[in-house]
Parts: C-alpha cells; structure tokens; sequence
C-alpha cells in the first residue's frame, strides 16, 4: 500500500502540482523520499522479522541508513541534497516504525489472550 501510494503521489500528484503552479512547500518533490523510505521499512521488516527485536532493528537500521544516503548524495555523485528529504526520511521512517511495531503490539496481543466465540 505505501508503495502504491508514493507511485500515485509520484506520476499524479507531483504532474499537477507542477501544471497547476500549486505552491505545495516541496511535498510534491520528496514523495519519493517519504513513502520510499516507508516501503523500504516495511519490505526490511518483513524479510527479517522472525521476532519483534530483529524486525524493528532491521527496520530501524533501514531508515537510519536512508537517511545517511540523503547526506552522502553530493559525494557520492547519485544525487543533491534536499533539506525536504531529510525530513521526509525522518516523518516517513517514523511513520513506518509505528506501524511495524503496532503490528508485532497487535500480534503479540492476539497470541496471548485467544478469541471466545
């Protein structure tokens, strides 16, 4: 889903920003920063989550490494810096931290007290 979402926001949304001259304060150019970082969490925690301490620090381990990415851009000649990004990285990261650790929350919940019915 958060996938999805940053590929629409990315071939529609950021298109009509654009046309539409809309002054959206940069969402519209980091949309690949905050929802990818966002996949990436989900996709690390997903491959790696046998319990909840190796699945939050994979995902945590991800967007710490997403965000250092975003400092070493210039050096590394694969982009530009954006102050947008960064804190795109950070909102998207722990957006997607929360939700990794609601689901091991809820998974853990469901185990211990079993349904009636």
């Amino acid at each position: 889903m958060a996938f999805a979402a940053t590929e629409i926001g990315r071939n529609l949304y950021r298109p009509w920003v654009r046309q539409s001259n809309v002054d959206d304060f940069g969402l519209a150019d980091s949309l690949g920063s905050l929802g990818g970082v966002a996949v990436a969490v989900f996709l690390v925690a997903a491959i790696v989550g046998r319990t909840r301490a190796i699945s939050l620090g994979g995902a945590a381990g991800t967007a710490v490494g997403a965000l250092v990415y975003e400092f070493l851009q210039p050096t590394l000649r694969s982009g530009t810096f954006d102050w947008n990004d960064v804190v795109a990285i950070i909102i998207g990261s722990v957006v997607a931290l929360l939700i990794v650790w609601l689901i091991w929350l809820r998974a853990s919940g469901a185990r211990a007290s079993p349904q009636l019915g």
